[in-house]
């Protein structure tokens, strides 16, 4: 997945970015008052629920071609589909996954158990699933971040 986005700030290897909502909206086939027909919208079009309120999605990535970055850059960034997936799966389909886990644990290990005593069951998977996905996004820090992988402006723009 790739997105473009401009430099708001740097520090030790980090770049904060503004990604632009182009590519967003791009796809987008409702056409509203506001989006100038079909396929793109206006800034702050809240009918998908991404760009609501205006709000401009910011993230960090890493730069790991090292390239020479300004505040203003304009810059491509690129996240692993595989990575993307992991972490939806780690932090969906796990947790649940987890649940169900645990009550079916208690439910085949303790049949005499109550329905209360098996979702407590289920929630101790939950939680686990949750912690398993927290120290997995501690242990890959900055290894699962987007990548900077080409500047394709430089500079501030007036106007």
């Amino acid at each position: 997945m790739r997105e473009i986005g401009r430099v708001t700030s740097l520090e030790r290897g980090i770049v904060h970015l503004a990604l632009e909502n182009d590519l967003l909206c791009a796809g987008c086939s409702t056409g509203t008052e506001n989006s100038g027909g079909a396929g793109g919208r206006a800034a702050g079009c809240s009918v998908c629920g991404a760009l609501a309120g205006d709000k401009q999605r910011t993230i960090q990535a890493d730069n790991p071609a090292n390239l020479h970055l300004e505040v203003g850059d304009r810059v491509v960034v690129a996240l692993d589909n595989k990575k993307t997936v992991t972490a939806a799966l780690l932090v969906f389909v796990l947790p649940v996954a987890a649940f169900l886990l645990g009550y079916a644990a208690l439910l085949l290990l303790v049949p005499s158990a109550r329905e209360g005593t098996r979702l407590l069951g289920g929630a101790a998977g939950f939680v686990l699933a949750v912690v398993f996905a927290f120290v997995w996004r501690m242990i890959r820090k900055k290894k699962d971040w987007p990548q900077v992988m080409e500047k394709i402006g430089t500079g501030l723009s007036i106007g």
